[in-house]
């Protein structure tokens, strides 16, 4: 277990709580936001020697692991400590099946054992999705998880008794902290236009995200350090004037670029990669909202789409403008070298389902060659057909209600599904409300 104490650490006030927390304690985020690292340090303050560390992500390691600990000994009293859990626990019932509930079973035992009031050590468990993913069955075929219901049982018991924790480093003032910490670390070593330029543009860089960050911070330390350093990194450490600020600026980003694309990126890039096969496979309208998040467009996406996203941390929600966002520029340009936004004009088709085509239907934004479909019914969908008739038309609310057949509160709640429908894939502007004469549905 490597100990990145000479890096900043956003965590230390959480690290000093969960040290201290209630006995059972499971932690999760998206990916990359240094669980694992924290985990790390959770172990040194509760003295290795006194923990059983399991990484999960090594499923034949963390099994053989498990296996060799009897729950049943009396003498073990240690700290339980376990790395991606969900995925150990979903990789192992992916090769296993039902087999796989005897080391759920020992898993189950092993925590209430470590926990009991004769022992009094605590269990500590990471995992990028929350327990209710795997509760409702989200992560394999519904009748799969039906047929498991030690497997609900096992994460139901984390949902309900254990204390949750979520890793969010973007709501622990990490620009302010991070500008503090920098100062702290590096005014000795350099000048103060050096390091504030280091702190201005590590903020911009990575955006607050915890493995860019780490790969920032470790290429300013080698600059700060003075040692074996090229021509150009000397150059980096020195003063400059205000002249030379622009150039300095410039030499400065290029030098942080290459050593969070070298390192820190790779990670991220991975991430990415996962969801273009996302995009290109089940969920189209990932690789919209990921491009449109990019260019800093102020939208909202779907749940579920945040879930995805949210889940390979290649977003998080600002507190202070109450938007999504993507952090730090050299990700946004990641995304936008994988994702290109389209220069083609969205494309709208309105297609009736051939078997109720006066009852349900789908529309299909399409932007260059991702399609967006969204699926109405019953009134939502009588009222898209109507007004897409129309070709721009603005229609009154008395002939929707005549049309529909409805009264105005009934036309009017059906409105306001279908903009939470069009909201779905960023396209509510489509709904236009023009005061006083009525609706209409904009083509284009």
């Amino acid at each position: 277990m490597k100990d990145d104490s000479s890096l900043f650490f956003i965590y230390e006030q959480q690290l000093e709580q969960l040290a201290q927390a209630q006995q059972m304690t499971y932690l999760y985020g998206g990916r990359g936001v240094g669980k694992s690292t924290f985990l790390r340090r959770l172990a040194q303050r509760l003295g290795p020697q006194d923990v059983i560390w399991i990484e999960g992500d090594d499923w034949f390691a963390a099994r053989q692991r498990l296996a060799e600990i009897d729950p049943g000994d009396l003498k073990l009293s240690k700290h339980l400590i376990i790395d991606d859990l969900d995925r150990f626990c979903a990789v192992g019932y992916d090769r296993e099946g039902d087999k796989f509930e005897e080391m759920i079973n020992r898993l189950d035992e092993l925590f209430k054992r470590l926990t009991a009031p004769d022992r009094q050590k605590r269990v500590y468990a990471a995992g990028t999705r929350k327990p209710q993913f795997f509760i409702n069955g989200r992560d394999r075929k519904p009748e799969s998880a039906q047929r498991s219901p030690w497997w609900q049982l096992f994460w139901s018991y984390i949902d309900m008794s254990w204390n949750h924790v979520l890793f969010n480093p973007w709501e622990l003032g990490w620009k302010q902290n991070l500008s503090d910490w920098i100062e702290k670390r590096f005014a000795v070593a350099v000048q103060e236009p050096v390091w504030r330029l280091w702190a201005k543009l590590t903020i911009s860089l990575t955006g607050g995200h915890p493995s860019l960050i780490k790969a920032a911070l470790a290429g300013l330390e080698h600059l700060a350090r003075g040692e074996e350093l090229t021509p150009v990194e000397k150059k980096l450490r020195s003063p400059f004037d205000v002249n030379e600020s622009d150039e300095r600026w410039l030499q400065t980003r290029h030098y942080l670029e290459d050593c969070l694309v070298q390192t820190g990126l790779n990670r991220l890039r991975r991430a990415l990669q996962s969801l273009w096969t996302i995009s290109q496979s089940s969920r189209p309208e990932v690789a919209g909202f990921l491009t449109r998040l990019a260019q800093d467009e102020p939208i909202i996406p779907p749940y579920d789409v945040r879930e995805i996203l949210i889940d390979h941390s290649v977003i998080y929600l600002d507190a202070e403008s109450g938007s999504y966002q993507i952090p730090g520029d050299l990700l946004k340009n990641e995304i936008l070298h994988l994702f290109p936004p389209s220069e083609d004009k969205a494309q709208i088709t309105v297609q009736p389902d051939t078997a109720a085509p006066q009852r349900r239907g789908t529309m299909v934004l399409q932007v260059g060659q991702t399609p967006m479909p969204i699926r109405l019914n019953g009134s939502t969908w009588r009222l898209l057909s109507l007004l897409h008739q129309q070709g721009g038309q603005v229609v009154s609310l008395d002939t929707l209600q005549k049309k529909l057949n409805k009264t105005e509160y009934g036309v009017r709640s059906a409105l306001q599904r279908l903009e939470n429908k069009l909201k779905e894939v960023g396209a509510d502007h489509l709904l236009e409300n023009q005061r006083g004469k009525g609706y209409r549905f904009r083509s284009e």
